[in-house]
């Protein structure tokens, strides 16, 4: 298969998301953060399973579904 997702590697993601999420001004808890996140990470889960072969972080995917912060 193709590379191994690391615990680094999903920190680093979440870290990029945090970054982004600063730059364009969305407020944590707001409507337009939840939605900008969600999208963020579901591209990002869909990269990792394209290059790993492997599914999506688990943490990822149910804080998704449930409407939690995904990057705590």
């Amino acid at each position: 298969m193709g590379l191994a997702t690391t615990p680094a590697m999903l920190t680093q993601i979440e870290e990029q998301w945090k970054s982004r999420a600063r730059t364009q001004g969305y407020k944590p808890g707001s409507n337009r953060y939840r939605q900008a996140e969600l999208e963020f990470f579901v591209g990002a889960m869909a990269a990792i399973e394209a290059v790993t072969g492997n599914p999506s972080p688990p943490r990822w995917v149910i804080a998704g579904m449930r409407g939690d912060p995904i990057a705590v």
